[in-house]
């Protein structure tokens, strides 16, 4: 048989080419896989505030709004706010706006007091639908009381308000009647004393005053002509009920909108005293130490400042106090037995004793110390003062007529 040789397969040498390249690729890609899901070097840890951000609970995202925002020495001319809303810029309000503050009542007649809190709200209402841009903003005002027999529990309205000054424009007309004060002043004073939001951050403020026949109402604005506080007194005329003096107080405690700080203020030795009781004393005015007498009796003491020439007497049966016109001069007798107590009442603390103008003055009792004077820090404010004494501690005037002490 002849011999046989096995044929060659015409392009058998490019196929197993192809083939060594196909499997080449495959085990490339396979390396590179295997690589990437590899462990490699850990990235650059985040920064702490970054890591905390990415936890944070909503609820607590929504405390952190509600602290307001201060600027120290921010223009007011330039205003920036601190509300990541697309609407800033186009005025004091932005399109998230909401403000928060307390409010405070002290209704006084001849069968007793009533002392009531409660919170009041301003909040923008979103559009329902998207509408031209006419420079307004549509707020819901709440006032809510906590079982104050004297005013209703819930009261709200809706009002339109120009976002770029905070003007009220409708809606809210019955509830400013009844404020006695404006929730924003066109006109923009020179400031005149200091509020504060936030402890030691103190805002500039003026104040405006406004008299009725029955009423009286102080309100403090920001430079932005935008309130901070406010307090209102009225005398209630005998109806079917007992004539009554009402105070009412309003104090804002949180908002979205731009609060210009002052920077550089020594706070008042007596500041921790003022921001217990600011819902009624409102604005402060630093000044200078000045002179006071103190004397101590067996139910409160006698005060009198040099900065006002008042003998200001506090009982402390019901934590009451009532000032005097000190009309004491070496000539002025003292009336019988006063000079004789042990310790002794004299000059103008013994004369308003002994003159016990509307019994108030004796109903203190007798003097337990003799009269004792030293430079003091006095704080003045809007509706009321603070004064030090060294022995009892801060001495807090409030509007309604009851002092208190700090601490």
């Amino acid at each position: 048989m002849p011999d046989r040789k096995a044929a060659p397969i015409t392009g058998a040498r490019p196929l197993s080419i192809i083939v060594i390249a196909c499997c080449a690729t495959l085990l490339f890609c396979a390396w590179a896989l295997a690589g990437e899901n590899e462990p490699g070097p850990d990235p650059a840890p985040a920064s702490d505030a970054i890591r905390s951000a990415a936890v944070v609970p909503v609820g607590a995202l929504a405390e952190s709004r509600s602290t307001p925002s201060l600027q120290a020495n921010v223009p007011t001319a330039s205003p920036t706010s601190s509300s990541t809303s697309p609407d800033n810029g186009t005025g004091l309000l932005t399109g998230d706006y909401f403000l928060q503050a307390v409010m405070s009542l002290s209704w006084k007649d001849d069968q007793g007091s009533i002392l009531c809190n409660g919170t009041y709200e301003e909040r923008v209402i979103p559009p329902s639908a998207p509408t031209e841009d006419d420079g307004t903003i549509t707020v819901r005002i709440q006032e809510r009381w906590d079982n104050c027999p004297v005013r209703p529990r819930d009261v709200g309205a809706q009002v339109r308000v120009d976002r770029r000054t905070g003007q009220w424009l409708a809606g809210g007309e019955e509830v400013t009647r009844r404020w006695g004060w404006a929730p924003a002043m066109p006109e923009r004073k020179p400031h005149s004393a200091y509020f504060e939001i936030v402890p030691l951050q103190p805002i500039p403020v003026f104040n405006v005053h406004s008299a009725g026949q029955q009423t009286a109402s102080d309100a403090a604005y920001d430079q932005n002509g935008l309130w901070v506080w406010a307090l209102r007194r009225e005398d209630v005329a005998a109806g079917t009920g007992p004539a009554a003096t009402v105070w009412e107080g309003w104090m804002v405690t949180s908002t979205s909108r731009l609060v210009q700080a002052t920077a550089g203020l020594a706070p008042s030795p007596v500041h921790d005293a003022w921001w217990k009781h600011r819902a009624w004393l409102g604005p402060y005015s630093p000044k200078p130490d000045e002179f006071v007498a103190f004397q101590a009796f067996i139910g409160g003491q006698m005060m009198w400042r040099s900065g006002n020439r008042l003998i200001t007497v506090l009982r402390s049966l019901d934590f009451a106090y009532r000032s005097f016109a000190d009309t004491w001069t070496e000539e002025t007798p003292l009336c019988p037995g006063a000079d004789r107590l042990d310790p002794p009442v004299i000059r103008g603390f013994g004369n308003a004793w002994c003159m016990n103008e509307g019994q108030f003055p004796r109903s203190i009792g007798i003097p337990k110390e003799i009269e004792w004077g030293r430079n003091a820090a006095v704080l003045l404010c809007t509706g009321g003062q603070v004064i030090r004494n060294r022995d009892i501690g801060d001495i807090a005037l409030l509007p309604d007529g009851t002092w208190s002490l700090y601490p």
